[in-house]
């Protein structure tokens, strides 16, 4: 990044795992809820981010195949240079430029949830210059994430 108003963000991960509050904007869930809510507002802020502990106090700590599509797929869309995001890892750097349009899909190629999926992408989307068409596959209704009907009928 060439802009010297880009700056860098650094977020521990681990950081009030389990406690829902709302601090700096985001909001602080057990799981990948702090992922998804810093990639994307840093996308929409112009930052680079650092997610440092990724889920560090879950019994399987870092990240799942359902957190390496929503950061690709948000990758794509912000045309972001993305380190680190291989499973189990604890920690990525994500650095964005733009936010491009156009068809975007993403595959949890599990039964991952889309409406996490749609969490990190969506926000991003919103922003955008023109109208963009995003395909998601996965879980429609799965443990511990808003189910399908939530995000047609409540967003």
């Amino acid at each position: 990044m060439t802009d010297p108003n880009f700056e860098h963000v650094i977020i521990d991960g681990s950081l009030l795992e389990g406690v829902r509050i709302v601090y700096f904007l985001l909001s602080f869930t057990k799981g990948g809820q702090i992922l998804r809510n810093a990639v994307s507002l840093c996308v929409l802020a112009k930052k680079a981010v650092t997610i440092e502990k990724i889920r560090a106090g879950r019994p399987k700590p870092g990240l799942s195949p359902q957190h390496l599509t929503g950061l690709e797929l948000a990758a794509l869309i912000s045309d972001a240079q993305l380190q680190g995001c291989i499973a189990n890892s604890q920690q990525i750097t994500f650095k964005p430029k733009c936010i491009k349009t156009g068809e975007f899909e993403g595959d949890a190629k599990t039964a991952g949830s889309v409406a996490l999926l749609a969490q990190i992408t969506v926000p991003i989307l919103a922003f955008g210059q023109r109208a963009s068409t995003l395909v998601l596959k996965g879980g429609t209704d799965a443990s511990f994430a808003p189910p399908i009907d939530y995000l047609s009928e409540v967003c």
